[in-house]
């Protein structure tokens, strides 16, 4: 059944328990039952659309909404959120004056303590609740300033006594890079009553009502694109969107004038936002451990790990050192066997590889087939995988081990090996060997494709 035609929608989805969560502390913080909220969740999972929507629902009840933000700017300025929220403040012209502490960086970085800047800052906050409910939004705490990190504590312990929701929120697979703020979180908890939102990637009905809202699709085509977007995305919010934008860039998800069509999914790239979002990550790491990542993003989406460190020049030490900063990172995670890894999502690995150089790819490809090579069983088709994409002819000979092993169970498997045999034949190949391939070709298509087959009988 095709759906009515929907307008593009920008309303939160699988969010339900999370949104009603959130209602019931801004009601409770109206009447002075304040409370700190820690909203927490990996890049792109959706933490800022639900502080802004709840800042535009607390705003279109009277509420004064005030927004500080942590920057990743390789220095951390203190008090640099607060800081912010001053200059939202002052810019209204309706509110207390802000401390000249505030407004001033100079005068900020003479303040006699630390003791003094929190005290001000406490006492315009007291003013500032005093005229109405107030919402204060401190977002990607992991890039705060130990100082901002000594006031929000300072400011947790009194927050129920005032008409004040603060909700923070960060990443929590950046925690490792701020020991600070991993180590505040307990105490958060503990002094201040504070409330943990963890947010989590959208489930298969939540991917599909995304779609849904946003496109009048018929239900098997809704059904077809969440199951690709789902595969790619692992459910993340930010990419789940980039995807979707990629496709209608390319003409695969389009609007005619019957409404939306899909067609061809399969092959699309990586969105340039999504790489760009994970290149930042993988960045942080360093480029030695880029490149150990580059290599097993040609490995593949789950890595052995003893096939891994042989193929890698990286020395043991450094080796395991990369992978802890990559678990902590979550740009990988465990398999459930213990002996391999895998990349945390599927645009982690295209994204890495994609950015890999062509001889580079071709380089690394031929290092895993070699090493694959020597392995005791290793998959045939595996190996010829690639030595193909390293442009090697050793492929040929692989391809068709591996569809010799395939005839017996897998008649159209075994065709496909034995035709990636021919593809990468040359021209100087033994004749006698491509006959051969041409006439197992044709005989294992013949009950599931017999014009093929016969076609590459005529040609043979």
């Amino acid at each position: 059944m095709a759906r009515t035609s929907r307008p593009q929608s920008v309303s939160i989805v699988g969010r339900d328990r999370e949104q009603a969560l959130l209602a019931a502390h801004l009601a409770d913080a109206r009447v002075g039952g304040g409370s700190l909220v820690l909203i927490g969740g990996e890049a792109g999972i959706g933490k800022t659309a639900l502080v802004r929507a709840l800042g535009a629902a607390a705003a279109a009840e009277g509420w004064l909404v005030l927004t500080g933000t942590c920057y990743d700017s390789g220095t951390r300025p203190p008090y640099g959120p607060w800081s912010e929220v001053a200059g939202g403040a002052q810019r209204r012209g309706d509110l207390p004056d802000v401390p000249p502490l505030l407004r001033d960086r100079e005068l900020l970085a003479r303040a006699p303590s630390p003791d003094i800047v929190i005290s001000e800052l406490d006492a315009w906050l007291a003013e500032l609740v005093e005229r109405g409910p107030l919402l204060l939004i401190v977002e990607d705490l992991h890039w705060a300033d130990p100082e901002s990190l000594a006031f929000l504590r300072s400011i947790a312990r009194r927050v129920g006594e005032w008409p004040l929701m603060l909700i923070a929120t960060y990443r929590a697979d950046e925690l490792v890079l701020n020991p600070a703020l991993d180590q505040l979180l307990p105490h958060l908890v503990r002094e201040s009553n504070a409330h943990r939102i963890r947010l989590l990637p959208l489930d298969v009905p939540g991917i599909q009502e995304l779609v849904a809202v946003r496109y009048a699709l018929p239900d098997d085509d809704i059904a077809r694109l969440a199951k690709h977007l789902g595969n790619r995305s692992q459910g993340i919010p930010l990419y789940l969107l980039e995807l979707l934008r990629s496709l209608e860039e390319e003409g695969r998800l389009r609007r005619t004038q019957n409404g939306w069509t899909l067609g061809e999914i399969e092959m699309s790239r990586v969105p340039a936002l999504v790489r760009q979002v994970i290149n930042g990550r993988i960045a942080r790491l360093g480029p030695d451990t880029r490149r150990l990542l580059e290599l097993g993003a040609v490995i593949g989406q789950d890595i052995p790990l003893l096939l891994w460190r042989r193929v890698s020049s990286t020395s043991g030490e450094q080796f395991d050192e990369a992978i802890e900063r990559a678990l902590e990172t979550q740009l990988l995670e465990e398999a459930p066997s213990g002996l391999s890894l895998r990349f945390t999502h599927a645009l982690v690995r295209e994204t890495l590889y994609e950015g890999l150089s062509l001889p580079r790819r071709q380089s690394c490809h031929r290092q895993v087939a070699e090493a694959l090579v020597t392995e005791a069983g290793a998959e045939p088709e595996t190996i010829a995988h690639h030595f193909r994409q390293a442009l090697d002819s050793r492929a040929v000979d692989w391809f068709i081990q591996a569809g010799r092993r395939a005839e017996r169970v897998a008649w159209l498997t075994a065709a496909s090996h034995f035709e990636a045999a021919l593809a990468m034949m040359t021209a100087d190949s033994d004749p006698g060997d491509r006959g051969w391939l041409l006439f197992r070709r044709a005989k294992l298509l013949r009950s599931a494709q017999p014009r093929t087959s016969l076609a590459i009988l005529d040609a043979v």
